[in-house]
């Protein structure tokens, strides 16, 4: 379990804090403010305002930065292996990602 901690001063970084104690870590480049997170064992996505995902995987700088979706994010969720991202957006659509690879499996219509 962590606790997120982001800030204006702080710049475009994501810092998680372990909940149960030890060394925050620090995302870099996580673009302009952050507004969905969502964690899996070796990958964390976050949506920011700028209406990007960003894939973290053990290093500290993004791995893929996702914009096929072309609009504002409003729900993100990684399945439980790491290997799905789900980006909600306004419109109702589900964007399902291949965390893996970066790329766009399908697309969902309400």
């Amino acid at each position: 379990v962590l606790a997120v901690a982001s800030s204006p001063k702080s710049g475009p970084d994501l810092r998680l804090i372990p909940l149960e104690g030890g060394a925050p870590r620090v995302l870099r480049g996580a673009g302009a403010t952050p507004r969905h997170l969502a964690l899996a064992p070796g990958l964390t996505a976050a949506s920011s305002s700028d209406g990007a995902i960003r894939l973290w995987r053990d290093a500290d700088a993004p791995a893929a930065t996702l914009r096929q979706h072309g609009r504002a994010v409003t729900a993100l969720a990684v399945s439980a292996d790491g290997q799905l991202l789900a980006a909600g957006t306004p419109d109702g659509q589900a964007w399902l990602y291949d965390a893996s690879t970066a790329e766009l499996a399908c697309v969902i219509q309400a």
